[in-house]
């Protein structure tokens, strides 16, 4: 094999090896590539599943809230009730006091 035979094969070789080389290099990028996308993946399902959950606890707070509202708003109706029914009967004494000591 004769000196130009030599470095013929000596660039096809490095060629290959840079060929070889470049494809490795493709390969570990795309498998990054996917790697971050499961993992990008796995991160926006985990935070919707945790959104949901605080939706759901939320919801859960507001229905508490509402009954304890509504609890609160009977109980208030019903001592206004009684408050108005006292004083009628007090204005009720009072005018019964008044017409008797006439």
């Amino acid at each position: 094999m004769n000196t130009l035979e030599k470095i013929l094969l000596a660039e096809t070789e490095a060629q290959a090896a840079k060929l070889e080389a470049l494809e490795k290099r493709d390969n570990l990028i795309e498998k990054a590539k996917l790697e971050a996308e499961a993992e990008a993946d796995a991160l926006y399902e985990k935070a919707k599943a945790e959104i949901a959950l605080i939706r759901e606890k939320t919801k859960k707070t507001i229905e508490t809230l509402n009954v304890s509202h509504q609890k609160a708003l009977k109980e208030l109706k019903k001592k206004i009730s009684e408050a108005s029914q006292a004083k009628r009967e007090k204005c009720l004494e009072l005018l019964i006091s008044e017409v008797t000591k006439s």
